[in-house]
């Protein structure tokens, strides 16, 4: 049995319209020439944008697409056009400014349509907002490095003075007792691990 092909035939007898009416993916495609021919009414409420047939090069602007650094993405970053130029893009951030000024972090899949000569007809993509996760995962992000900014500095200062004490100890007397001597290498060897932690952990919050 062609597991593949049982696959496709079950897709092609799902409503997929109510089907994309019903989730949070929203789907847009284009024709081979790059004219936008779908925009999907939850992709459209996610951008905040109404369907119009636009052409590749006018993606960008209509849809206010932008890089990290707030400037207009290339038409060729766009994962629509990259799956229409035979590309397969999975799980691309793409980030979108709504008319609004709120910035959307949205997931991509795209890929391309093929006719039954297996020439690009087109290409669609699925797109999600995720941007409450990339929001969620950013302020995990800032916790950890405030908590290990406090770790560094709650250690640093304490580690000094009890190292300086120990090496004051060293100084005192040429004749420390056997057990001093035996605690105060190891008192050494303890803190210098603890150095080198603070000196890794002074990197990582750099």
């Amino acid at each position: 049995m062609n597991t593949e092909l049982g696959t496709l035939d079950a897709l092609r007898s799902l409503p997929l319209e109510h089907a994309l009416r019903h989730t949070a993916v929203g789907v847009a495609a284009c024709d081979a020439d790059g004219r936008l021919t779908l925009v999907t009414p939850v992709l459209q409420e996610i951008l905040g944008r109404s369907f119009t047939p636009l052409q590749e090069d006018e993606y960008a602007i209509a849809f206010d697409m932008i890089d990290d650094c707030g400037l207009q993405l290339p038409t060729e970053q766009i994962p629509l056009v990259r799956a229409r130029h035979g590309e397969v893009v999975r799980d691309e951030l793409v980030l979108v400014r709504k008319p609004d000024g709120t910035v959307l972090h949205l997931r991509c899949n795209a890929s391309p349509m093929e006719d039954d000569n297996a020439d690009v007809a087109g290409a669609i993509v699925f797109v999600q907002d995720v941007t409450a996760e990339v929001a969620a995962r950013q302020e995990a992000t800032d916790e950890r490095r405030l908590l290990l900014e406090r770790v560094h500095h709650e250690i640093r200062t304490p580690l000094t003075t009890l190292l300086g004490y120990a090496e004051m100890l060293h100084e005192s007397t040429d004749e420390l007792p056997y057990q001093v001597q035996f605690a105060l290498e190891a008192i050494d060897r303890a803190g210098d691990r603890l150095r080198n932690l603070l000196a890794e952990l002074g990197e990582s919050v750099t």
